[in-house]
Formats: structure tokens, C-alpha cells, sequence
């Protein structure tokens, strides 16, 4: 038996402080071969056909006869130029202090302005994502802590809701705003982490469900397709998406790294969070993943934290 510890080892190829556990990449071509064997490139014997779009794990690269090739984590090798790197979003959410207000807001879903008074003249332009303090609100417009007034229109807000029945004062919960796209993590009554997340979109087949909920299992990384769907116009396939932590059968939170929209739906159902996010939650949930583990289903004795899901209207 092997005397390393249980459980997958980092990727070699991300270096210290790299927002994700892995190297990523997407295809860039519908229909992109991958070989068992950089030689089978130039007899164009190849072993599968990938989609447009999906997303694959990079364990290798190779320069195979003047022709650079990486390898995928299923040891087959892709023309290096057929796909695209990415490194996720740098966006992070905000911690609070204990006994700090609420009054975390982010300029979204677009960049706008900041005025020195309502309706009064633009001071500056405030870019999309930037976190903002609230002193006050009036009507239409909020007042911020820096000095200075915005649209509530313009603005994500962070509110504080009562905890779901059955949590108790030092548990640990989630709740989800819809409608501004904020999640905020809570321990008890006191709200510990806030940030933007990317809910599922507007649609009958990819709407987040609402309500109370409990994490029933984390996923170290989890493989997400629909490849088995035909009744739409597009397939989806991403190998390995890291830090997974399924509420509602197949709904979960998870990193999502092939995008920086959050604040704005678009996800099929589950709650997209940026890589450094989805870290931190699933740090912050209980029970903890212990080392070594690659999964957990949580027992009731762990108390498994509550998920609530909600819209405004």
C-alpha cells in the first residue's frame, strides 16, 4: 500500500497562490481530437471528439515533433492550440467583523456613477464589482459611508434576515437574495462573509429552487455535464469543478472559473460562486471536509448547515 496520505494531490502545474486548485482549460473548436498518443495527431487517429466549450483538467504538456500538445486527465493529449487557459475570476467577497453592521453593497449589475448629492452632479464613475459601505438610505438613493450618493438601481445590497427556524444561535447558515443576487454567510444572528453570487437564469429549466434546505454532501471536485440532454441547442461538459456542495439534489454551490459575471444570473440552476468564494464557503460549512477526504455526506450529529434560498417578491 502506498504510504502517501488518502486523497488527490495538488496539480504540479498551479503555483503557490493560484485561485484554483488546478489547471484549466476549454475547448476552442467544436469537433477538437484528442489522441491517446501525440504521434496519433499526425495520422489523424484519434480517440474522441470534444465540444465546444467544455472544460477539461490539464495534468501534462508535451512538444511532440514541433507541435505543442497538453495532456488531459484522462491521459489522452489535445493540440495545444485547440484550447484556451483560464485562471477564474479575482473577485472576492467581503468579511465582517463580529458585531459589524450590514451595510455591505457592489456596484452591479453594470459601472455607475457616484453623485455628490441626489439627482446633483456625477462625481466619479465607480467600476462594476467595487464594494461600497451604506450610512443611509433615502427613497431611491443611498448615501454612502465614503461620502457621496448612489442609485439603489445601481447597487447590490446585502440584507439582514432572521435566521430559518431550527438553526440555533451558533450555527452556521447561508441565505441567498435572489432578486440582488447576495449571499450572506451567518453564524447564528451575526452575518460573518457577504458577496455576489450567479444564480440560475430566468428560465423554467434553470431557476435556483427556493426555500430551507440542508447541504447534504461536499465534493472536494465534482465532474458537471448535460451531455445526456437533447432537448437543447447546447451541451455543457467541465471536468473536476472544485469545492461542491449539493443542497437540493444536483443544485449546489461551486467555483466557477469560466466566468466573471457575478451579480447577474446565469448559471443552470446551481449558485455560482468566484473561485476564492467558493473556497472560503466551503471552509466555512459544516462539517469541514477532513484531510484527506475527498467527499463527505453529513450525518445529522454534524449539524450540516441550512441553506436558505429566497426572492423578494
Amino acid at each position: 500500500p502506498s504510504a502517501s496520505p488518502p486523497g488527490a494531490k495538488r496539480d504540479g502545474l498551479t503555483g503557490p497562490g493560484a485561485r484554483l486548485p488546478q489547471r484549466y482549460a476549454f475547448v476552442r473548436f467544436d469537433g477538437t481530437r484528442a489522441y491517446a498518443h501525440p504521434s496519433d495527431y499526425f495520422r489523424n487517429d484519434y480517440s474522441e471528439a470534444l465540444g465546444k466549450g467544455y472544460g477539461i483538467v490539464i495534468t501534462g504538456e508535451q512538444v511532440y515533433e514541433g507541435v505543442e500538445f497538453i495532456r488531459t486527465r484522462r491521459y489522452l493529449w489535445i493540440e495545444r492550440g485547440s484550447v484556451h487557459f483560464v485562471d477564474g475570476s479575482p473577485f472576492t467577497g467581503e468579511k465582517l467583523r463580529h458585531g459589524e453592521p450590514l451595510d455591505v453593497a457592489w456596484v452591479s449589475p453594470r459601472p455607475a456613477k457616484l453623485f455628490a448629492t441626489p439627482n446633483g452632479r456625477a462625481r466619479k464613475r465607480l467600476d462594476r464589482h467595487q464594494a461600497v459601505r451604506i450610512e443611509s438610505s433615502r427613497g431611491a438613493w443611498s448615501q454612502l459611508a465614503g461620502g457621496g450618493w448612489m442609485r439603489n438601481a445601481d447597487l447590490a445590497r446585502a440584507g439582514l434576515v432572521e435566521p430559518p427556524e431550527g438553526v440555533g444561535p451558533t450555527d452556521r447558515w447561508i441565505d441567498i437574495d435572489i432578486d440582488q443576487q447576495v449571499l450572506v454567510a451567518y453564524e447564528g444572528r451575526q452575518p460573518t462573509f457577504a458577496t455576489l453570487v450567479s444564480t440560475g437564469r430566468n428560465s423554467k429549466q434553470s431557476e435556483t429552487p427556493l426555500g430551507v434546505f440542508q447541504i447534504w454532501a461536499k465534493l472536494e471536485y465534482s465532474d458537471m455535464d448535460d451531455i445526456e440532454r437533447t432537448d437543447v441547442d447546447k451541451n455543457y461538459s467541465i471536468q473536476d469543478v472544485p469545492w461542491v456542495q449539493f443542497f437540493k439534489g444536483s443544485y449546489g454551490f461551486h467555483a466557477a472559473f469560466w466566468h466573471n459575471d457575478f451579480g447577474r444570473r446565469r448559471s443552470h440552476g446551481c449558485i455560482n460562486l468566484s473561485p476564492a468564494d467558493a473556497r472560503y464557503l466551503f471552509q466555512f460549512s459544516q462539517p469541514v471536509l477532513p484531510p484527506g477526504w475527498n467527499a463527505i455526506l453529513p450525518m445529522p450529529e454534524d449539524r450540516p448547515t441550512a441553506v436558505q434560498v429566497r426572492a423578494r417578491d
